[in-house]
């Protein structure tokens, strides 16, 4: 991005410069930052957090330099957010960023890569399943082995590693990546639900609706939040599911309504019921 926009700023084309800061900010909000969330909120390590905080400030700071002739006001608020003692006083006293190193082959892998990830989201969405339903498999037209594969998307044919096959499998909800050189079509979900699957996606539906009640209430990060279900028959279920609940969410699932301090009344359904449960914040 940044050398496409300093080249058409050496040429006055503001315009056209200006139409490359719109997709980076979608990328970085939408994929990459989306993408880290479990680095900043559930890191496995504190080098892990570490690391993704400093290139993530890196970034904006960058950003903030590039978009100074353009949002002057916005670009100094997120200077100014983020700048250290070394830093220079405000943006616009700041030398313009210069495009920097570049790994080309890993770029054009993620674009294959986000290519079958939206081919095999469109296919959940035709036939209306949710992205938090897991399914058994995604199969992936190859030529090759699955660790060093060819993929065929559209005319392009590129090596994809592991990792990124693993990217796959968490965009699209899948439990594997399948390879097959039969498919007469790119990629091809396996869109049977059994019984297994179906109670992992009711799992997931209550972490969502449980972290959007933590957002209703404006629970602070460093919050002790504590969950209670009224109902006995649902807070046995609740016992099958606790350690993932509390993994994924940082709530406590209590049996003791005592717990529960300044109870906040929410409900969440579970299995398409409605279940009453009393939220405590500390």
């Amino acid at each position: 991005m940044t050398e496409n926009l300093t080249d058409n700023l050496a040429k006055y084309d503001i315009v056209a410069a200006a139409r490359f800061l719109l997709p980076f900010v979608d990328d970085l909000s939408n994929w990459y930052i989306r993408r880290s969330r479990k680095r900043f909120q559930r890191p496995e390590s504190p080098e892990e957090k570490k690391t993704a905080s400093v290139v993530l400030r890196h970034v904006l700071l960058e950003f903030s330099k590039l978009v100074a002739p353009f949002t002057p006001f916005i670009s100094e608020y997120i200077y100014q957010s983020l700048k250290g003692e070394k830093d220079a006083e405000s943006v616009h006293l700041c030398l313009y960023p210069k495009s920097g190193l570049r790994d080309e082959a890993l770029e054009e892998k993620m674009k294959k890569v986000r290519e079958i990830i939206v081919l095999a989201l469109a296919q959940r969405a035709e036939k209306g399943i949710k992205v938090r339903q897991p399914l058994a498999s995604l199969k992936i037209k190859i030529q090759k082995s699955p660790k060093q594969s060819e993929l065929a998307t559209g005319q392009a044919k590129i090596k994809i590693d592991e990792e990124l096959y693993n990217l796959v499998k968490e965009e699209v909800n899948v439990k594997e990546i399948l390879f097959d050189d039969n498919l007469e079509e790119e990629v091809k979900l396996d869109t049977e639900i059994t019984e297994e699957l179906r109670n992992e996606g009711e799992i997931r539906d209550i972490i969502r609706q449980i972290q959007r009640i933590k957002k209703e209430l404006n629970v602070e990060p460093k919050s002790k939040v504590s969950l209670y279900f009224v109902d006995e028959e649902e807070r046995e279920f609740s016992k099958n599911i606790r350690e993932t609940i509390t993994k994924e969410t940082l709530v406590e699932i209590v049996d003791d309504e005592k717990k529960i301090s300044s109870p906040a009344g929410k409900s969440i359904k579970i299995k398409g019921k409605d279940a009453a449960v009393l939220v405590g914040i500390e």
